[in-house]
């Protein structure tokens, strides 16, 4: 595994630069804060943080480029990216009575042997659900192969080539969050993931969107968003450079971590993969196959599938 530096959100107080120092990164970082959209470049305050010389590349910016300098290769990502929210939205016609099957059966007060049986059957349902949307966004993909590399087209090119160079010389990666999607977006589209390939050795250190970003399968989680309850749900497949960790970052501001029937089914829907909730403060290692949080007591902690919220440390 490359080495990584795991945190919590950064705000309101950063936690980065002590990190960096503990693991002996001393030269400058490449800093991707792509999901931050509009707000790319108000990068000054993580600048002066971290005490060292970086270079920002603005993914965001260049992808608004890419649609003067290659429209053809813009719209056609587009597109695709439209046939990928279509079917997210046709899942969640399968999802959520899924989830909410598993619910009632929860609150159910009959035979308890019978009840435990369909609860076991509406896991299955579940995750087949979940494992249906992958192997569907797998083969929208591979229907739109043209968009595999689009770095590659040679007016795009020279974007993937800065991305190289910066990558080369720098000492750490640092992946900020904001908007999973639109990271993990222009992340592909510039070939960032296919650059960092090349340094296995290179430290990347991410929180919040860009510490999802780096699992083997993203879920976006909100209980009580604004237009009324919702579901857990994949949003598709991560980088792949943290397999068997979900990150749930703000947490206890986002889930209902009182309600042990949620919290169970959460924690049991994604197993063997670990559930792990991360606030201000926290900073994940892995210490003998198992995450340990180093940094500010009681900012991380893992869900069961019990139900039961466990502090790491």
């Amino acid at each position: 595994m490359r080495p990584l530096v795991l945190l919590g959100p950064q705000r309101p107080d950063p936690n980065l630069r002590g990190p960096l120092d503990e693991a002996g990164c001393d030269g400058p970082c490449v800093l991707i804060t792509a999901g931050w959209r509009g707000d790319e470049a108000e990068d000054a305050a993580l600048r002066s943080h971290i005490g060292r010389p970086a270079t920002a590349l603005p993914l965001y910016r260049w992808f608004e480029a890419a649609s003067v300098d290659a429209p053809d290769v813009a719209a056609s990502w587009t597109r695709r990216q439209e046939r990928l929210r279509a079917l997210k939205r046709v899942h969640r016609l399968r999802l959520t009575p899924a989830l909410e099957a598993w619910s009632e059966l929860v609150r159910a007060e009959d035979d308890r042997a019978i009840v435990d049986r369909e609860l076991e059957r509406a896991l299955r349902a579940v995750r087949q659900v979940d494992t249906d949307l992958l192997e569907e966004t797998a083969a929208i993909e591979a229907e739109h192969s043209e968009l595999a590399r689009p770095w590659e087209d040679a007016r795009l090119r020279s974007r993937h080539e800065a991305v190289c160079e910066a990558l080369d010389g720098a000492g750490a990666l640092l992946i900020a969050g904001g908007h999973v999607g639109v990271l993990m977006n222009r992340i592909r589209f510039f070939g960032v993931d296919v650059a960092a390939a090349a340094r296995p050795d290179l430290l990347v250190a991410a929180w919040s969107a860009g510490l999802m970003a780096l699992t083997d399968r993203i879920v976006l989680f909100y209980d009580d968003p604004p237009e009324g309850a919702a579901w857990p749900e994949v949003f598709g497949p991560g980088l792949g450079w943290l397999p068997g960790l979900v990150a749930l970052p703000h947490a206890r501001r986002r889930l209902r971590l009182s309600e042990p029937g949620r919290v169970g089914l959460l924690a049991r829907r994604f197993h063997p993969a670990v559930c792990v909730g991360l606030e201000n403060g926290a900073h994940l290692v892995l210490k003998d196959d198992r995450w340990v949080n180093v940094g500010v007591t009681e900012t991380a902690f893992q869900l069961d599938g019990s139900g039961a919220v466990r502090g790491l440390s």
